[in-house]
């Protein structure tokens, strides 16, 4: 973004007080505040909402430009004041030059000191901003962090996975007294046929299920043949078998049994979006998978979670059918059932892990092969923007995007949740430009807030953030200019928030648990009817005490996508009320016609809109009856904004510019809910 009074001066994104960013100029020492953002430096917030509205309603216009959306701003003088100071009846965002935000302090009991990264002690209040300089091409820059052993940390993992399951069938044996020689024939069975048949059966569901067709080298676009020609020559392996499919949705993903047979498939939507250069950063990546046997690797850690998984399925209802003959004395099958299936979430999450660790490998091979990691990360924002689906086109026209690639995500290049996350931060603007300083707002939930680490444990990927910054470690020490350059340092630890938002999120079932532990130790003190009622109702007790901190019932103050994404305490649990203002362009799925959330836009990002009921059918009902209507249209949405990983909004109202409003009352539902089994417990168990 530029500078408004300076012009052709770039803004920095910086740190501020509050743990949230600030875009700061480095020549004027000028402050640009998002929408929404000032508020978070005033102790009477809905006070200075009020003064600010009214001085926006008598605003002159101002010879400075908007650095988000390029409209002309506005000169205002809050509450009367001699204070002039530059807004955008755009988007909403306030420009203060130097020194104004000393002036601002006398409508703010708080100091908006926008404090960054790197203090200065003879300007407190706005530091003396000095950007690191980017090391010049020749100069070597900092040095790269190796990588754990890739061949040691993978055979590591297959050791330790394939040691669980004998284990198991070991415990089976000793215990149960089960023959585990028909059980090894079985998996060892289940182990080869799956590798063997496992690209072929790919290859007839691509055909099947997709517009696919193989296709000869010389059909890659552009100069992607010798490049793939070199980079698999450097590396000693066969070209692989490329083909294409005729899809959207950019993507792109190879299989197969090891480099020798290995199959590289790009999606039409991948070629028509990235430029060149980034198109072979991808096709490196995948290079990557090959030349590591990633193939290989990860076929043979997967099949221990599956094998387990099958166990539990088939002892569960074996159990259920021997039960019901011969009674439930004896059965030992619920037992190995329940085993399997703790031992199955165990090793699927190991294999998770090394699926991560393998990501992060092929992203340093792509890196080295194009000799500009930059160049893998501006393709990862791309692609993200793409999996999310283009939905301001399709709303013009009336269409809505295929749901795209589900069979193949697992072995695609991004995490299409993760890329959801993302396209919120990186568009800003009516024609989707890449912001880069929305990204790096965003990036501070990824890599400083510990709920990012929780979701990540669930995912095939690694966090996007990790990702990018990841590179731009790596184009530094090439002495390039990395995509971004994430230098933040994190101001405060975010874990007593993520301790007291897990407090909260189990609270009902810990308060239930306590009445529990109280009966057996005084187990003769109350009925054990009474025990069970007053369990109950610490639960309610606990389930309305979670409503209220999930709900914050604060003052409603308007806000705009980019200082949303720069709010790094936020979670699934701890939400900030807001209202957003914007237009709809889709919705939450792309061409589900039951999908009943929304994507909102305005001039600083995209968000989604979570429209939730008590009951799901009046979800379908809004889905099917109003959300095509909210299409296009432009839309004030109040709610809670929260982050789980994705950044939404959590919808309480949403009104229309045709007039129509839409309510939800989960709020409602839940303190009605909370407090009938409240009710019920007080009742029952005083036995009235």
């Amino acid at each position: 973004m530029k500078c408004p009074k300076c012009v052709s001066a770039e803004l920095e994104t910086k740190m501020g007080p509050q743990g949230s960013a600030v875009d700061l100029c480095p020549s004027c020492q000028g402050v640009w505040l998002d929408n929404g953002e000032v508020y978070l430096y005033a102790k009477d917030p809905q006070g200075v909402f009020q003064a600010l509205k009214e001085a926006y309603a008598q605003g002159a216009p101002s010879p400075r430009t908007c650095p988000r959306d390029g409209s002309r701003l506005q000169q205002v003088r809050p509450g009367g004041s001699s204070l002039v100071i530059d807004a955008c009846p755009s988007c909403g965002g306030d420009w203060f030059d130097k020194g104004e935000i000393q002036q601002l302090n006398v409508l703010l009991s708080k100091k908006v000191d926008a404090k960054c990264s790197r203090p200065a002690p003879s300007l407190p209040d706005v530091p003396k901003l000095e950007k690191r300089p980017a090391p010049s091409e020749g100069m070597r820059g900092p040095l790269l962090p190796a990588l754990p052993n890739l061949a040691f940390r993978s055979g590591g993992v297959l050791i330790s996975l394939y040691a669980i399951l004998v284990a198991f069938f070991a415990a089976l044996s000793l215990f149960f007294k089960v023959d585990i020689g028909y059980a090894f024939l079985a998996a060892g069975l289940g182990i080869v046929l799956n590798f063997l048949l496992g690209p072929t059966l790919m290859d007839w569901s691509l055909g099947w299920m997709h517009r696919f067709r193989w296709i000869t080298h010389q059909e890659l676009p552009g100069d992607l043949k010798p490049f793939l020609e070199r980079l698999c020559l450097d590396e000693r392996i066969p070209l692989p078998r490329c083909g294409i499919i005729e899809d959207g949705n950019p993507n792109a993903f190879t299989y197969g049994h090891t480099p020798g047979n290995a199959r590289l498939v790009l999606t039409r939507g991948l070629i028509d979006l990235l430029d060149e250069d980034e198109l072979k950063a991808v096709v490196a990546h995948e290079v990557g998978h090959i030349t590591h046997w990633d193939m290989a690797f990860m076929t043979l850690a997967a099949l221990v979670p599956a094998i387990l998984y099958v166990i539990y399925r088939i002892c569960m209802k074996a159990s259920r059918r021997r039960s019901s003959s011969r009674g439930k004395g004896g059965n030992p099958l619920p037992f190995i059932g329940l085993a399997a299936l703790l031992l199955y979430f165990i090793t699927q999450y190991v294999v998770l892990f090394l699926s991560r660790t393998r990501e992060y490998y092929a992203d340093r091979f792509a890196g080295a092969a194009l000799r500009a990691p930059g160049k893998l990360a501006s393709a990862l924002v791309k692609i993200a923007y793409g999996l999310a689906g283009r939905r301001d086109e399709k709303a013009e026209e009336g269409k809505e995007e295929p749901l795209g690639l589900s069979a193949v995500r697992s072995f695609g290049i991004f995490d299409p949740v993760g890329a959801r996350g993302l396209v919120a931060a990186s568009l800003v603007g009516t024609q989707g430009q890449l912001s880069k300083q929305n990204i790096m707002a965003a990036m501070q939930w990824d890599l400083w807030n510990p709920w990012a680490g929780f979701f990540e444990l669930s995912s095939t990927h690694p966090l996007p953030a990790k990702r990018i910054e990841a590179l731009g470690r790596q184009a530094e020490s090439m002495a390039k200019e990395p995509f971004v350059r994430f230098d933040f340092q994190q101001p405060e630890s975010y874990w007593d928030e993520f301790l007291v938002d897990v407090l909260v999120l189990y609270l009902p079932w810990m308060l239930a648990l306590l009445a529990v532990l109280a009966w057996n130790m005084v187990p003769g003190a109350l009925p054990l009817k009474a025990w069970y009622w007053n369990a109950l109702g610490l639960w309610a007790v606990g389930y309305l005490f979670q409503a209220h901190l999930s709900y914050p019932r604060s003052d409603v103050l308007p806000a705009s996508v980019a200082s949303l994404l720069k709010q790094v305490k936020v979670s699934g649990v701890r939400g900030i009320r807001v209202k957003v203002s914007g237009k709809i362009i889709g919705r939450g799925i792309p061409g589900y016609l039951l999908s009943e959330d929304l994507v909102l836009q305005d001039k600083t990002g995209f968000l989604t809109l979570d429209y939730r009921q008590p009951m799901a059918f009046l979800q379908w009902v809004f889905a099917l009856s109003s959300a095509g209507r909210l299409v296009g249209q432009e839309v004030e949405a109040e709610g809670w904004y929260r982050r789980a990983p994705v950044p939404f909004l959590e919808l309480r109202s949403i009104r229309g510019s045709g007039g129509e409003s839409f309510n939800c009352y989960t709020l409602a539902a839940k303190f009605a809910f909370g407090g009938l089994v409240l009710a019920a417990a007080v009742f029952f168990g005083l036995g009235w």
